[in-house]
């Protein structure tokens, strides 16, 4: 009974800790506008993995306050982010002694080849992909979002009027703010202010010197029609690259299945990126859930290698082998579709046995991805899930969608001593039903729970709810993305702290 009250404790705490470690890379990287910077996510996340060891020591009560205690019974951490993950684990140094870092970043990739041509394929948790090979002795290179028909049908093209509250420093001693207008670019938020257009809460002014006098004149948002534009042009150098004909489970390297020769990137009705059951997302969980296994397994059997060096002990006379507990169908469904920490733990002795086990957290709030469950869709002052709309059959006339992390806490520096206001970028109320009591939708669902898009009822909540979906997919900053954007120079910056 002790030990079973033990390894409770200790999952208790994992899960405590991982938790912790979500809440700051949140927390960090919602503040900051190069967040998606290479090395900006990498400072960020191991950050995280400081809290996460931090708080693993503390609850263990293991002695003094260095995380080195901790980090022997940690074999590895995952942090799997929208188009690849990182793998933190112990590595031997060339001095010879074993410590734990944060490995290179590894894409969400396969490798196709049919005779000397070949393409590789870098997936992401959403239908955004990044080509690149030679086919017939050209090398091709690109990428955009593979959308069918269907979706694109429902974008409005006319624009969109965004608009948020906003804190300046004139107003800081005034609560909650002002409401200003808002439209994207390159990614980035800029608001129309004291009649000029401004980033805002930028400690590094960036300036933007491009020529464009009408800008101002119009000031809707026009991401959602770019999105449709650009995810057509892709489609059509799609068709017309031959990398369809290859990119085939049949001439994979990795997850190769000699006897399916499906054309993955064959988009259709019947092979639609934003149905969870199609092949092109069976084929895409394959090469992820693969990949990570694989490393996963590699890290571990370094560590199970190095236990000694690493003063891992079961007892005084022999070291403790770490096997890769077996992830939970619903955990492998969570990596696939989110921004996920997942911290392995081995070696702790609980009574009689080892403990061995795992924990996993999703990321909700972040910069890296926006889920088809996580649009909220403002109607007269008050905010729904498009399933409660849905549900309702409602279709109201002023109706526009946001992403969740848009009504949140957000955070104001107003001051050099890191005082802060905290205030909400949205004014509109919750709705009691759909968000208070948490309602649970009955329709429009597919087979995973998941919003089912394409089954919402005809209307206006339908036709916001896709251009909201598409804008935001559109205005997520990817290393790999060309973003079309507008050219304006009256663009500056608005300081804020």
């Amino acid at each position: 009974m002790k030990t079973a009250s033990l390894q409770g404790t200790y999952d208790s705490i994992l899960k405590a800790s991982c938790h912790d470690a979500v809440a700051a890379f949140e927390l960090n990287t919602q503040g900051d506008a190069y967040s998606n910077n290479a090395e900006s996510i990498r400072r960020d996340i191991l950050a995280s993995i400081n809290i996460l060891l931090s708080g693993i020591n503390s609850g263990m009560g293991l002695p003094g306050e260095s995380v080195d205690y901790v980090k022997p019974y940690i074999p590895a951490v995952l942090i799997t982010l929208y188009d690849g993950y990182y793998i933190y684990a112990p590595t031997k140094s060339s001095e010879g002694n074993y410590k734990h870092v944060l490995k290179p970043y590894v894409y969400y990739s396969e490798k196709y080849e049919s005779g000397n041509n070949y393409v590789v394929v870098n997936y992401s948790l959403d239908n955004y992909v990044a080509i690149y090979g030679e086919i017939n002795g050209n090398v091709i290179s690109n990428s955009g979002y593979l959308e069918a028909d269907k979706f694109l049908t429902y974008i409005s093209e006319n624009g969109e009027q965004l608009s948020e509250n906003v804190k300046t420093e004139e107003m800081s001693n005034s609560y909650p703010g002002n409401i200003y207008t808002f439209k994207y670019f390159n990614g980035r938020k800029v608001y129309y202010i004291n009649n000029g257009w401004y980033y805002i809460n930028d400690k590094t002014p960036l300036a933007v010197n491009t020529a464009n006098a009408g800008w101002n004149a119009d000031s809707k948002d026009y991401s959602a029609r770019d999105y449709k534009n650009k995810s057509q042009e892709f489609m059509k150098w799609l068709n017309d690259s031959g990398v369809k004909s290859i990119v085939t489970p049949k001439n994979a390297v990795r997850t190769k299945d000699e006897n399916v020769n499906t054309q993955i990137l064959d988009i259709t009705s019947n092979n639609d990126p934003e149905n969870p059951l199609s092949f092109f997302n069976q084929q895409k969980r394959n090469v992820i859930q693969t990949s990570i296994q694989d490393n996963l397994n590699n890290a571990i059997a370094a560590y199970n290698e190095n236990a000694g060096g690493l003063d891992v002990a079961t007892d005084g006379s022999r070291y403790a082998t770490f096997i890769l507990p077996k992830m939970e169908e619903y955990d492998w469904q969570k990596i696939i579709t989110n921004v996920n920490f997942v911290a392995f733990m081995q070696g702790v002795p609980v009574g009689n046995k080892i403990y061995n086990n795992y924990a996993i957290v999703t990321s909700t709030n972040n910069k890296q991805y926006i889920s088809p469950n996580s649009i909220y869709m403002c109607v007269d002052g008050i905010y729904h899930t498009v399933q409660h709309l849905a549900d309702e059959d409602e279709d109201a006339v002023n109706v526009i969608g946001y992403k969740s992390s848009d009504f949140k806490k957000f955070n104001f520096n107003i001051d050099e001593n890191k005082r802060y206001y905290k205030f909400f970028r949205r004014k509109e109320y919750a709705c009691y039903v759909c968000l208070v009591e948490r309602y649970t939708p009955t329709k429009n669902l597919n087979t995973n729970g998941e919003i089912n898009i394409y089954s919402l009822p005809e209307g206006n909540v339908k036709n916001s709810y896709f251009t909201a979906l598409a804008r935001e997919r559109y205005n997520l900053d990817k290393a790999t993305k060309s973003i079309l954007g507008w050219n304006d120079s009256n663009i500056t910056s608005y300081n804020l702290d």
